[in-house]
């Protein structure tokens, strides 16, 4: 293996870590983390291969902030509470919102993802796949 290609695969996993800390902490921007890759690659590929990094870690870190707001046990003020409670009922009773709203944020930046993933996380929102199979699995369990 030549010295190119090692730090390429060590650029990937620096990308790859920093994206996963741009994703949890807001202010650590991922833009210029991109373009900080362009002089750092040293051909399309190795760049294609950063754009994957970035765009791995930041899901990553997503998930990780979706986590933990959905395991949260700390005691939230009553505020906080009823507006949880509120959105809870709504998406609730639509799940399609749900789903549209995390799309629509992800795709285009508003609301914030970060924000969406860590409220989806606090209301305990699931895919309906992950749910039905769940259910499914229950039931099955119960016979």
């Amino acid at each position: 293996m030549s010295a190119v290609q090692t730090n390429d695969w060590i650029a990937l996993l620096g990308y790859y870590v920093a994206a996963i800390v741009s994703a949890v902490m807001p202010w650590v921007n991922a833009e210029v983390l991109m373009l900080s890759a362009i002089p750092v690659a040293g051909s399309r590929a190795v760049l294609a291969a950063l754009v994957l990094a970035v765009t791995a870690g930041q899901m990553t870190g997503k998930t990780i902030a979706y986590w933990m707001a959905r395991r949260s046990c700390c005691e939230r003020s009553p505020r906080v509470s009823r507006v949880l409670e509120w959105y809870h009922a709504r998406f609730s009773g639509q799940p399609r919102a749900a789903v549209a709203m995390t799309f629509v944020s992800a795709l285009v930046g508003v609301p914030p993802f970060f924000l969406v993933s860590i409220a989806a996380g606090a209301l305990r929102v699931a895919d309906r796949k992950s749910t039905r199979l769940n259910s499914s699995h229950v039931s099955e369990s119960r016979m």
